[in-house]
């Protein structure tokens, strides 16, 4: 809705959400699949045969879940802005990475900067307090915080790119550009 430009109060945000519920849930439903089928699966199976050190295969399968999710990421916006099927969506991601794959990999290099340099100084920060538990809780906090900012300030900039790219915009704001 703030996308679009209009004016709305909590209870008609919260209608409009569970409107376009319907339709993210298809590709919701891709994702928990293909979760549970590489991540959650082997794990389960490990309680009742043997399967050799199934706990190291974890990072690389939740890397490969991030890879998917990173790879499709217009894929659930589509659904949200346009009510559309999961093989229409599919089709529009096609398309929108086709015209727009250099601006799509600049914002993915960008986003990938920001959690770098989070995780960096969340390293830095977690050696310097050591055994401080006060300090260390504070940090978490502030962490936290600091995570979550970036990461709506992320999403919020991928939703405006998007569109800005799906009306041919994107290039013709110079106050954006750097």
């Amino acid at each position: 809705v703030w996308i679009r430009g209009l004016s709305f109060n909590e209870e008609s945000l919260f209608q409009f959400a569970i409107r376009r519920f319907s339709y993210v849930l298809k590709w919701s439903g891709v994702v928990l699949f293909v979760g549970t089928l590489f991540v959650h699966l082997p794990r389960v199976l490990a309680y009742f045969m043997n399967i050799p050190d199934v706990l190291d295969y974890l990072p690389i399968e939740r890397a490969l879940m991030c890879g998917l999710i990173l790879a499709f990421s217009s894929v659930q916006i589509s659904l949200v802005l346009h009510n559309e099927n999961l093989r229409e969506a599919l089709r529009a991601h096609r398309d929108f990475l086709r015209k727009n794959a250099g601006r799509f990999g600049w914002f993915l290099l960008i986003a990938a900067i920001h959690f770098v340099f989070i995780t960096v100084c969340d390293v830095i920060a977690r050696n310097a307090i050591a055994d401080r538990m006060i300090a260390l809780l504070g940090w978490k906090i502030i962490y936290a915080c600091l995570r979550g900012l970036i990461t709506g300030w992320l999403l919020a900039s991928w939703v405006c790119l998007y569109r800005q790219c799906e009306k041919g915009r994107a290039g013709q704001e110079s106050w954006i550009q750097y």
